[in-house]
């Protein structure tokens, strides 16, 4: 078998946004402009190549939008659910960059989106399926901090109580209340408002030795 060679290769804008058109189609999804689109009852997939520039070089990322949608009224406005980067998501490349120029056999934005986006675009099928994502932390949302996951399921839980799915919510409070969270993610819990997250108290932090805590200094 032949073996693959790294190389320091160049991923342009259109040689990827060929690429994932023809991943794209194959899961079902329809070009419409610059999006990818893919409608199944009420959950509207929408995802696009995004480009952002710097001073080292253009960066790139698949972005999600996932829209609740009302199939029987086709000129209802879609409501935003969730949106959220590749890189993002847990499973996809270590170096979290996708820059066109890296050393690797395969192009690692395209082997991300092939390996780890399509499986859940799979999976998600649903708005239901969509808070249940978020909830289990599988879809982070842009503009989310991984430092701080109760904020994160502080958001799932204000949005499974507004949509209406009480299990998922529950789920959430649980997870909330039930987990020993850092100094810092307490706090940074705590400074969400009172209408944006249940109101079980997160429970004590766990006390540790003397030895440990000695240790945790080493």
């Amino acid at each position: 078998m032949q073996r693959k060679t790294l190389t320091n290769a160049t991923w342009t804008k259109s040689g990827r946004t060929k690429a994932l058109a023809a991943l794209f189609k194959q899961a079902g999804f329809a070009r419409d402009g610059a999006d990818w689109v893919l409608d199944r009852g009420d959950l509207r997939w929408t995802t696009f190549l995004s480009v952002v520039r710097s001073p080292q070089g253009d960066i790139h990322d698949v972005v999600s939008a996932l829209y609740r949608v009302d199939p029987s009224t086709p000129t209802a406005t879609p409501e935003l659910v969730a949106q959220f980067a590749l890189e993002d998501l847990a499973g996809t490349d270590a170096a979290k960059t996708y820059s066109p120029t890296v050393i690797s056999a395969e192009d690692p934005l395209i082997r991300d989106a092939r390996d780890v986006l399509l499986p859940l675009v799979s999976e998600v099928v649903t708005v239901r399926d969509v808070v249940r994502a978020l909830v289990d932390l599988r879809i982070v949302q842009i503009g989310s901090n991984r430092k701080f996951p109760p904020v994160d399921l502080a958001r799932a839980w204000s949005l499974a109580t507004d949509l209406g799915y009480p299990a998922e919510a529950e789920r959430a409070e649980r997870l909330i209340a039930a987990s020993d969270w850092d100094r810092n993610s307490r706090e940074v819990y705590e400074s969400i408002p009172s209408d944006a997250k249940p109101s079980t108290p997160l429970v004590p932090p766990a006390r540790r030795s003397w030895r440990e805590r000695f240790q945790g200094r080493r």
